[in-house]
């Protein structure tokens, strides 16, 4: 996954880790984290500097979709194995399913 600026269309930053097509991406609301989708992971990265700050795990097939929830930093996960899950505000538990 690549990061654009909105003005000028300059490359930010490359994101790399996932290892397969890149299927979402939705930015948290402090302005400083994306979460992206592939595969069976969430990945969380930092705007600043590409870094890798967590994955989630726990879908077993493709997570299609990934949505912030209300509170900015929850992360709702989609996936083709007909499952949704709620990462909770720590982001290292999954809160349900």
């Amino acid at each position: 996954a690549r990061l654009w600026a909105l003005g000028d269309g300059t490359e930010l930053q490359v994101l790399r880790g996932h290892e397969g097509e890149v299927y979402a991406v939705a930015a948290l609301s402090d302005g400083q984290s994306v979460a992206t989708s592939s595969k069976q992971t969430v990945r969380i990265w930092s705007v600043a500097d590409g870094a890798e700050l967590l994955c989630l795990r726990g879908h077993s097939n493709e997570v299609m979709g990934i949505c912030v929830l209300h509170d900015g930093i929850s992360i709702a996960s989609a996936s083709d194995d007909k499952t949704v899950r709620i990462w909770g505000p720590n982001l290292m538990e999954e809160e349900g399913a």
